[in-house]
């Protein structure tokens, strides 16, 4: 009998189940609506009964047999429905009302219920309800290890392909993966391109006997016509070209010094009066010096020749570091300021992900057009691909503005003629047009601090079609990545350890566990902070299985501090790893030491966790908000949330390392208003403004299940407005 009744529950809980992943699924916007604020409606003739798009309108099943049209608005004369179509219409509408009248059953359910009597099993029937394609919005830089140098040998004397320009509105066409084919216009394009030395162009001086020692790599030299030429040195050699676009703007590309070079480089920098360098590289890549550090710490001065370089300041983001150098004639005593901005995410061997590289050239854009007559300085290693991508990505970008189209392979073949290996693969060729789409999206603008106020609540009085703030919104979800499932591999083989099938973790971003004991999976994904690259950690409630692998998260990653979005009490596995007083969860021994109430919604708890066998202990601290039920995707008020966030920094500054980590039910709802909220709050307090579409649009890259509705969308603008 009792065995009978657990059969019937597991029938129960799969069929309870499945209706909450289809409801999850679509939440986005009701069935039949799309667009900002789910406004408009969708045509109803999609293929299937199917909803349209929620962002475009458009049918991405298709369209019924008797209509057309990227909408299916469009009838086709003359054609009359089969009776066999007319029944499957039938049964879907019985089924769409069956699911409203049960719907509200399963919400209670799984707001109650949450996490409690899953018995696991070995198969599981939810495996592939969704199917994530990746968008060519993101390239991986797990699928992109790159061979030293070229990654395709090129015999361009063969191409009869000619590169055209192309709108910047038809990049996202260029940038669609075929599984079989692949990148079939990119990799055409980039076959047009002469990699490694131009034989018809001289390059001897780099070549001579005494210059030698002063080249990084015999790979990538300048030639002749192009070098820069030192005028106040003994050798008027360095390992740097001048590069001039097509509307005469001029950069400098060039190697990163060594320590025989370092002289001639800030010598360069004075005689070319360069204000803003770029540097696209770490001082160490795979154990091998990519670049040798040019400055000295703060408080201590580096004579070069004739140049005295002070370090004032330095700031480190997320993605690279800015700093702020004075740069001093020891003869003249003439004094400049150089900004220099070094990314950190991008090696020799691996690319950064479009959404990094794209904050980076935003802060430089910014600082070189405050200095527009100046050089423009970009080095890399050897001052190559690295270099000649970032230069071309503010060329085309300045060309899309003015003249709304491109031609990237022209753009390129005219810069390996006045430097070798611009481009040095496809990978880097692919990344340019992902960063230079990413580039052309019109919500780039930052929102001043002082402004914020003003003009949030001038948008939000606005008709919806003119409200600025939700054409971003829109904007935003077009471009949002869709991943394939091979990129969640992890997630699918424990597919039994996740809430809900439709959210899993991206494997490039999960956060791993050791293996020594369980099997290492938690479903938990890790996100950047303005001045953290892995500073928020995003995971799921734990049920009774995983409530150790939950404890161990925490510990591995010594997380100072644990957010938790919906109330506690509604979890069953709750008293396992948050006691009342203590618990066991083997190795771990659990303890809380204190608890109070920050206010009447906010709980605050202090927890000791000590691992019996290796006695290490970790203390962290718990900020339960306990009025923001999974029935509301935005909490009761901003001053809420921001209670929250004010008392996460306070306690983050008191501790010397360790990401925040936030938990909801399914590590995505709620969780992205709260990464949000705190990232912009973090990024006015740094920057003095906003960008509220680039903290989300790097929160969708990590895990695009977050934040995919204009409520939460205006509730971070609203939040953001609150601070003084």
């Amino acid at each position: 009998m009792e065995g009978k009744q657990i059969g019937t529950r597991q029938w129960l809980n799969w069929i309870l189940f499945t209706l909450v992943n289809i409801w999850t699924l679509s939440q986005a916007c009701p069935y039949g609506f799309y667009g900002p604020g789910c406004f408009f409606p969708c045509s109803g003739n999609c293929r299937n009964n199917a909803t349209c798009n929620t962002t475009s309108g458009f049918c991405d099943t298709g369209c019924r047999m008797d209509y057309t049209g990227s909408a299916c608005t469009e009838k086709i004369s003359g054609f009359s429905v089969p009776k066999e179509i007319a029944f499957v219409v039938a049964s879907l509408a019985v089924l769409v009302v069956f699911t409203s009248i049960t719907l509200p059953l399963v919400l209670y359910y799984r707001s109650r219920y949450i996490g409690r009597h899953r018995k696991r099993s070995s198969i599981n029937p939810f495996a592939r309800i969704v199917s994530f394609h990746k968008r060519g919005s993101v390239f991986g830089p797990s699928e992109t290890e790159m061979k030293s140098r070229q990654s395709i040998s090129i015999n361009t004397t063969s191409n009869t392909y000619v590169p055209q320009k192309v709108g910047i509105s038809e990049l996202a066409n260029l940038l669609r993966y075929d599984r079989i084919s692949g990148y079939t216009e990119l990799t055409k394009g980039y076959q047009t391109i002469h990699i490694g030395e131009n034989s018809h162009i001289p390059c001897t001086v780099s070549r001579l006997t005494e210059n030698q020692l002063k080249n990084r790599s015999g790979i990538t030299l300048p030639y002749d016509h192009s070098r820069v030429k030192l005028l106040e040195t003994t050798s008027d050699y360095i390992n740097a070209s001048n590069i001039e676009s097509e509307d005469g703007v001029r950069y400098i590309a060039s190697q990163g010094p060594q320590e025989n070079t370092v002289a001639d480089h800030w010598t360069m920098i004075w005689q070319e009066r360069i204000s803003v360098v770029v540097m696209l590289t770490n001082f160490l890549e795979d154990d091998k010096e990519r670049c040798c550090q040019y400055w000295h710490p703060k408080g201590k001065v580096l004579a070069a020749g004739s140049i005295l370089i002070h370090l004032l300041h330095e700031k480190a983001f997320a993605f690279f570091t800015v700093r702020s150098i004075k740069i001093e004639h020891q003869e003249t005593k003439d004094c400049r300021l150089l900004s220099h901005f070094q990314f950190t995410r991008w090696t020799d061997r691996q690319i950064p992900y479009p959404s990094d590289l794209i904050q980076c050239y935003r802060a430089v854009k910014r600082a070189q057009d405050a200095q527009p007559v100046s050089p423009l300085l970009v080095h890399c290693s050897d001052g190559g691909g690295r270099s000649g991508t970032f230069i071309a990505l503010d060329v085309l970008h300045r060309t899309g503005l003015t003249g709304g189209k491109v031609n990237v392979a022209r753009c390129l073949t005219a810069m390996c003629e006045q430097r070798m290996n611009m481009v040095e693969n496809l990978e880097q060729y692919i990344l340019l047009h992902q960063t230079l789409q990413e580039s052309f999206h019109q919500n780039v603008n930052y929102i001043r601090k002082e402004w914020l106020r003003e003009a949030v609540t001038v948008e939000m009085m606005k008709p919806p079609k003119e409200n600025r703030l939700r054409k971003e919104f829109c904007e935003l979800m077009s471009v949002r990545p869709i991943y394939e499932d091979s990129m969640k591999s992890a997630g699918f083989a424990h597919l039994d350890l996740n809430l809900l099938p439709s959210v899993l973790p991206v494997d490039e971003f999960r956060v791993t566990l050791s293996t020594e004991e369980g099997l290492g999976y938690y479903n938990a994904v890790s996100f950047p902070t303005i001045t953290d690259y892995t500073g928020i950690i995003a995971a799921q409630y734990p049920d009774d299985v995983t409530a150790t692998d939950l404890i161990r998260l925490l510990v591995e990653q010594k997380s100072p501090v644990l957010v938790t979005i919906h109330p506690l009490i509604e979890l069953h596995s709750t008293k396992l790893w948050y006691p009342e007083v203590s618990s066991e969860l083997q190795p771990f021994k659990i303890q809380r030491v204190s608890s109070s109430n920050i206010t009447d919604e906010i709980q605050h708890a202090i927890l000791l966790i000590e691992n019996v066998r290796s006695h290490e202990c970790h203390r962290i601290h718990v900020l339960e908000i306990m009025s923001w039920t999974t029935k509301s995707v935005v909490p009761r008020d901003a001053k809420l949330l921001a209670t929250v966030i004010k008392g996460v920094q306070h306690i983050r500054s008191q501790a010397e390392y360790g990401p925040i980590t936030v938990m909801s039910f399914d590590g995505a709802a709620g969780c992205g208003v709260f990464i949000a909220a705190y990232n912009a709050t973090q990024q006015v307090l740094v920057e003095g403004a906003v960008n509220l579409f680039s903290v989300v649009h790097d929160i969708h890259v990590r895990r695009p299940e977050m934040m995919t509705t204009m409520d939460e969308y205006e509730f971070c603008y609203r939040l953001v407005t609150r601070l003084k």
